[in-house]
């Protein structure tokens, strides 16, 4: 029985080790993770961990929240730290506030600032 049509499902389907999901971004670029809903959380709750060695668990209902330490995040993980041959962990989440890290500002303009330079040298090279 699908328990969550539409949400991020975690079932470990009474195997070990239980279900892992990696989220990145499809560029390879860094987001902040702010909340997350937990609607369904069973035995042993959900383990959310970033690069960096940023780490939450997270064992009741109701919304995650995510401090400083997972901004800028290049990889988020979420586990269920299920162990036995039969038992059953799950989860269900919904609602993940990802935001997106923009290239700063200070970057661009030293990016247009070396073109600038590269022109000046071409110009004095062709004169």
């Amino acid at each position: 029985m699908d328990t969550c049509p539409g949400r991020w499902c975690f079932d470990n389907g009474y195997t070990t080790p239980a279900e892992t999901t990696w989220i990145t971004r499809d560029d390879g670029g860094t987001f902040d993770l702010s909340s997350v809903q937990v609607l369904q959380n069973g035995n042993s709750g959900l383990d959310f961990s970033a690069d960096g060695g940023a780490f939450l668990k997270f064992t009741g209902v109701g919304t995650a929240s995510f401090g400083p330490e997972f901004q800028g995040i290049t990889l988020l993980r979420i586990d269920i730290p299920c162990v036995g041959q039969y038992a059953y962990c799950y989860g269900t989440i919904d609602n993940v506030n990802i935001n997106a890290v923009p290239v700063p500002a200070a970057l661009w303009l030293f990016g247009s600032g070396l073109l600038g330079l590269v022109g000046i040298a071409r110009r004095k090279n062709a004169a």
